[in-house]
C-alpha cells in the first residue's frame, strides 16, 4: 500500500513538471501580479533548505519536497532531493522528475539520459507522462547554438571520475573520463577524481556555440607527498642556515658585554647597565639561535619522513642524465641535467 502511495504521488509530481515550461522561473510573478507573488512564497516556503535529521526522508516525503522546491525555481535543490528519493525507490517516474530538474539547470545530456531511461522503463503512458517526457527530448534536440554548448572533458591519466557543479555546491556525476555532454552557456566548475591521485578542480567558462576542451592532469598522491617533503626539508634547511648568524651576534654582543663590566671604572653605573643589557641581547640570541636549529631540525626529519613513505611510481623512478653544450658570445661549456 505504501509503494503504492508512493508511485501515485511520483506520477502527479512528474505531471506538476510536465506542465512547467523549460527555462522558466516560476518563482518570479509578473508586474503589478500580487496572487503570483503571494503564491510564488507559499512554493517558496514549501522548499526546505535543509532537512533536520529527525524528519521522515522516506521516498514520499523526499519527493513531495522536491516537488515544492521545483514549482519555487529551485531546481538545483529540487535535483538533490529527487536523487536522495530515488535511492531509496528507484521508481522510473523519479527518473523524469530529475531528468526535469537537469533539464532546468541546463545539464542537456544529463536530462537527455534521464529522459531515455524513463522511456526505457516505463511500461505505460499514465497520465501522458511518455508524451510529455518525448516533448522534452523534442526540446532537447531543438536548442540553437546560442543555447548550448559542449564541454568535453580529459584526463590524463584517463578513467576519471567527473563531476559537475551545481549552483547550490551539489555536485552532480558526469561520467568518466573522456567524455563529451552538451551544457547551457555560463559558468560551470568540474571536478576530476581517480583513486591513488589528487582531486582537481577547474572552473570553466562556456561561450555559446563553443566546444570547450579541458584536459585536466592528474598528479599521483605519492608524488604529491614527495613534493610537499622536498618543500618541508628546504623549509628546514632554511630556517636552520638563518639560525647561524644570530649565533654569531650573540658572541659579539657577549664580548661587548664583557668588555663593559671589565673596564677599571666598573664602578660606573652607565657602563655597568650597558654590558649587563647586552649580555642580556647575547642570552636571547642563543635562545632564537637554539629554537631555529630545533625547528629547522623538526621540518626537516618531517620531510624526510614523507619522501620516505611514499611509494615510487614509474615516472619518478626514471632518471637520466643529459649532457648540452651550451655557447654564446661571452662564453662556452657543457651543461649536465639528470
Amino acid at each position: 500500500m505504501g509503494s503504492r502511495i508512493v508511485s501515485t504521488l511520483i506520477v502527479v509530481a512528474l505531471l506538476a513538471l510536465g506542465s512547467a515550461p523549460v527555462a522558466a522561473d516560476p518563482a518570479t510573478p509578473e508586474s503589478g501580479d500580487e496572487d503570483a507573488a503571494q503564491e510564488a512564497a507559499e512554493r517558496a516556503a514549501r522548499c526546505p533548505g535543509t532537512l533536520a535529521p529527525d524528519e521522515p526522508q522516506d521516498p514520499r516525503t523526499l519527493t513531495s519536497y522536491g516537488v515544492a522546491c521545483f514549482e519555487a525555481g529551485d531546481y538545483a535543490r529540487a535535483y538533490v532531493l529527487y536523487r536522495k528519493a530515488y535511492e531509496q525507490s528507484e521508481s522510473p517516474f523519479l527518473l523524469a522528475a530529475l531528468g526535469r530538474s537537469l533539464h532546468e539547470v541546463g545539464l542537456y545530456s544529463l536530462a537527455r539520459r534521464h529522459y531515455e531511461r524513463f522511456l526505457r522503463q516505463a511500461s505505460e503512458d499514465e497520465n501522458g507522462a511518455v508524451r510529455k517526457i518525448r516533448t522534452r527530448v523534442e526540446q532537447l534536440d531543438s536548442l540553437s547554438d546560442d543555447e548550448a554548448s559542449d564541454l568535453e572533458v580529459g584526463s590524463i591519466p584517463g578513467g576519471a571520475d567527473a563531476y559537475i557543479r551545481l549552483n547550490n555546491g551539489a555536485w552532480v556525476p558526469i561520467g568518466e573520463t573522456p567524455l563529451k555532454i552538451s551544457v547551457r552557456p555560463q559558468q560551470w566548475t568540474v571536478r576530476i577524481e581517480k583513486e591513488g591521485y589528487i582531486r582537481q578542480q577547474r572552473p570553466l567558462k562556456m561561450r555559446p556555440g563553443a566546444t570547450r576542451r579541458e584536459q585536466i592532469p592528474l598528479i599521483r598522491v605519492t608524488s604529491e607527498f614527495r613534493r610537499r617533503g622536498r618543500a618541508i626539508k628546504r623549509a628546514g634547511l632554511f630556517t636552520t642556515l638563518a639560525s647561524i648568524p644570530l649565533y654569531a651576534t650573540a658572541g659579539l654582543f657577549w664580548g661587548l658585554a664583557e668588555n663593559d663590566l671589565n673596564r677599571e671604572a666598573v664602578a660606573s653605573t652607565r657602563f655597568e647597565n650597558r654590558g649587563r643589557r647586552r649580555r642580556g641581547a647575547a642570552i636571547g640570541l642563543v635562545s632564537a639561535g637554539t629554537a631555529g636549529l630545533a625547528a629547522g631540525l623538526v621540518l626537516w626529519l618531517r620531510g624526510d619522513a614523507l619522501t620516505r613513505t611514499s611509494e615510487p611510481t614509474p615516472t619518478d623512478t626514471k632518471t637520466s642524465l643529459r649532457i648540452r653544450p651550451r655557447l654564446s658570445p661571452t662564453r662556452a661549456g657543457v651543461e649536465f641535467t639528470w
